[in-house]
């Protein structure tokens, strides 16, 4: 399992590093072993592998079927099909990981998924997200939404969350000049 982690890591944008120090950043405020983990956006599955190496129970979702074919064949385990607003777990999560899944998504989008993770999570449970450091832009009409910490303290306000903490890392890969604001969520 270590070679595929390795391999995932390597073909992924983001690094080993990356996903350490995310995960240290968690950490701060979550060390339960054998946490239910809701993993949004599962992509190739390197962080689904990387949890479960944490000894987490893992749930890996995704919205793009193409995705979870890739997961599929990388992981050889099942990625549910879901829109992240519908999912329901059979538990409630004491984690749930939106690793770059809100890039692409509007404000509005992002509240709604919001206010349905409040009804997954347990209380003290942490929410981890992220997003580009500065305001939103466009890239060939694609929308990326983007926060300073200001914008997003007064945008979490909207939501049933509090902000329990927040980290400003300089992006990791090769010729990348932009920031990322790492997020750590509880409900009030």
């Amino acid at each position: 399992m270590k070679e595929v982690i390795v391999n995932l890591f390597n073909q992924n944008i983001l690094t080993a590093t990356s996903i350490n120090t995310q995960f240290e950043f968690l950490k701060r405020h979550y060390r339960k072993v054998n946490a239910n983990i809701l993993v949004i956006g599962c992509s190739n599955g390197y962080k689904s592998l990387f949890f479960e190496k944490q000894s987490y129970n893992v749930t890996s979702i995704d919205s793009s079927k193409d995705n979870t074919i890739l997961f599929k064949e990388n992981v050889n385990k099942d990625c549910i099909i879901s829109s992240y607003d519908s999912y329901i777990p059979d538990t409630a999560l004491d984690i749930i990981w939106v690793d770059d899944a809100f890039t692409y998504e509007s404000r509005e989008d992002i509240l709604n998924y919001l206010n349905h993770f409040a009804t997954i999570i347990k209380p003290d449970g942490l929410i981890y997200c992220n997003f580009k450091f500065g305001n939103d832009y466009y890239v060939d009409g694609k929308l990326y939404t983007s926060f300073t910490l200001i914008d997003f303290s007064e945008f979490i306000k909207q939501s049933q969350f509090q902000m329990v903490d927040c980290l400003v890392t300089k992006d990791e890969r090769p010729s990348r000049d932009e920031g990322w604001l790492h997020l750590l969520l509880r409900r009030k």
